[in-house]
């Protein structure tokens, strides 16, 4: 599909209710398995606790939200998610970019990130590991204990993994 547009601008309850009724089947799944929460109230509890939570948007639709929350301030560690829609799939080569160039800038900031991902989600899971994160074993987790593999990935990138000055995702 053809990129006519594209911007990162920080998440809204408006795009989090447009984008709830749209959310990839894998993602609503992984929501109900881990939280028991609708769409839109995993969206919305999600922007209410990060520190800083924005949308993916590509020719004019909401592909994506993306944030990351404070675990803890006192260790650093930082807690990553996105959801998605068909979006994602469609315009694969962007998104990848993009969140490549943001993972990169938030390790920087958090001594560590991480968080739990559905171990059925094979696609989150291929590119969680292509942006460098460990990926665990499965693991029981969330109010059905089904099983959810734990990702991390180490803050502060090595002087060799630095990529030549991070651009302003939201100019």
């Amino acid at each position: 599909m053809e990129v006519r547009s594209w911007e990162l601008r920080n998440a809204t309850t408006e795009g989090a209710i447009w984008m709830a009724p749209r959310l990839r089947e894998d993602d609503l799944i992984e929501i109900l398995a881990s939280s028991r929460l609708a769409p839109l109230d995993a969206l919305l509890f999600s922007i209410r606790n990060s520190a800083e939570a924005y949308e993916g948007v590509v020719n004019g639709d909401i592909i994506c939200m993306f944030g990351v929350g404070s675990l803890s301030a006192a260790t650093g560690r930082g807690s990553p998610w996105m959801l998605g829609t068909q979006g994602v799939q469609d315009y694969w080569l962007l998104f990848a970019r993009i969140s490549r160039v943001w993972i990169d800038d938030i390790r920087t900031r958090y001594a560590s990130l991480e968080n739990y991902v559905d171990a059925r989600n094979a696609l989150a899971i291929r590119w969680l590991a292509w942006l460098g994160f460990t990926i665990g074993d499965p693991v029981p987790y969330g109010p059905y204990r089904l099983p959810f593999r734990r990702i991390e990935l180490k803050g502060e990138l090595s002087e060799d993994e630095k990529p030549e000055g991070l651009p302003n995702l939201l100019a």
